[in-house]
């Protein structure tokens, strides 16, 4: 019995060794293939922000925006194929090794730009997603990057000097509420320190590159002077079509789910009396073919014949006009909200202009907006209008118009019948054939 039992588990151990064998994992299959390669690490602009992308050996052509700063960097990589999004990936973690040199740009076969490597830094000072973006090369990236660790360090003594007031105030009214000398009206709390949006990348080695549209090859010359293997690839710089204005709209009562507005010929629809929250940004028309490629270098989709809207920074000092019959009825100025939630059994929420907020909602009042942009509330009286924005001097500017176009909802309860139709219709048959088939004689047989 013993002796069955060995050679049962010794089968059954050979068949798991023999199935791993046959199938490794996943991970370990995904993991394996690396290839020390020469690969270009590239901080794109997308018309708002950097976006950092790598240029492999198997994309022989870099697409990127004209007449803005770009940066390039020589590099030593391994690069792996990933099936999982069908495309290469690079470990820039386990290798990144910078290449000296310099790169040359090259038009119809003659040499127009030597660029050498330099250091360089890339801040946001406003934060990421509010548009506004530097580059600095040489000294001024070193001086800026000392700029911004010396802003960060004063807030971290900003936030301990915070938290230490606020426990001295707490500590202070626990004195007071225990010495039964607490007063009725106790003094307001520290105030928190505004958010460190303050963003920067730290100071990298790179190839500053700005050129104009058009169509280039770019190569690195080597400290021997040889041209480094595998760097030669072709480059691509395109500028938009035209400018334009884009509008998040969030309405009232689906603030999570905002909408999309990129192009002026775009209707806008909306109940009457609702109260929709207008963002508006800058805008630029890219040919797709080009744009898709400047975002994924690898990717195979888009169309040469066909545009798409790229989304800017905001547009903060101009003001809103609401136009009826080509007379403007109202104007709106940009205007910070707050959203604030309801727990328990009242779920839901309300969104405040926090400007108007009365003082006891100190926390409300400082805290960072949930919505900067413009309030309209549609009024009932206009079955359709249009809105535009307008500069300091009161021009209109170009592509911010849309037209709105009230849904009537008054009349809504009347369509919950159309489901039963065909049911009401059916019956009003029988009910006919019946009364018909009632009034004939009747014949005896």
């Amino acid at each position: 019995m013993m002796l069955r039992l060995s050679l049962k588990w010794r089968w059954i151990t050979l068949c798991i060794l023999l199935f791993m064998n046959l199938s490794p994992p996943l991970a370990r299959a995904q993991s394996s293939g690396k290839v020390r390669e020469f690969v270009y690490g590239i901080n794109a602009f997308q018309g708002r922000e950097y976006k950092g992308i790598f240029l492999p050996t198997n994309v022989d052509t870099l697409y990127l925006l004209a007449d803005v700063t770009n940066i390039i960097s020589p590099r030593v990589s391994l690069v792996y194929f990933w099936p999982i999004t069908n495309d290469y990936q690079v470990d820039f973690n386990e290798l990144n090794e910078s290449i000296p040199g310099t790169l040359e740009v090259l038009q119809g076969g003659r040499v127009l730009q030597t660029i050498p490597q330099e250091r360089y830094v890339i801040q946001y000072p406003t934060g990421l997603e509010n548009g506004e973006v530097h580059v600095y090369t040489g000294d001024e990236a070193d001086a800026q990057y000392a700029e911004f660790d010396r802003q960060r360090l004063a807030f971290r003594d900003r936030v301990a000097d915070y938290y230490s007031a606020t426990l001295a105030y707490r500590q202070n009214l626990d004195d007071q509420i225990a010495a039964g000398k607490a007063s009725a009206d106790p003094p307001p709390p520290p105030q928190e320190p505004s958010p460190f949006l303050f963003f920067s990348t730290t100071v990298n080695q790179g190839v500053p590159v700005n050129l104009p549209p058009g169509r280039y090859t770019i190569r690195l010359r080597g400290e021997d002077g040889e041209i480094v293997p595998d760097s030669q690839r072709n480059l691509v710089t395109f500028a938009p079509a035209r400018d334009g204005v884009g509008y998040t709209i969030i309405p009232y009562d689906k603030w999570t789910t905002p909408a999309k507005s990129n192009d002026n010929s775009q209707v806008l629809y909306a109940r009457a009396g609702a109260t929709i929250y207008l963002k508006p940004y800058e805008t630029k028309e890219y040919n797709e073919y080009d744009y898709l490629r400047l975002q994924e270098p690898q990717t195979t989709a888009g169309n040469n014949d066909r545009w798409t809207w790229g989304e800017l920074g905001e547009i903060t000092g101009a003001t809103l006009e609401v136009v009826v019959g080509g007379q403007v009825v109202e104007r709106i100025e940009r205007r910070p909200f707050v959203v604030r939630q309801y727990t328990g059994s009242a779920l839901g929420y309300e969104i405040l202009d926090q400007q108007t907020l009365p003082e006891d909602e100190e926390r409300l009042r400082t805290r960072t907006p949930d919505i900067e942009g413009y309030a309209v509330t549609v009024a009932p009286a206009h079955a359709a209008f249009q809105l535009r924005l307008v500069d300091a001097t009161g021009a209109m500017i170009p592509g911010s118009q849309r037209d709105v176009k009230l849904v009537q909802s008054d009349g809504a309860g009347a369509f919950m019948f159309l489901p039963l139709a065909p049911l009401l219709l059916g019956l009003g048959v029988v009910v006919w054939r019946r009364t018909r088939f009632a009034r004939l004689p009747k014949v005896e047989g």
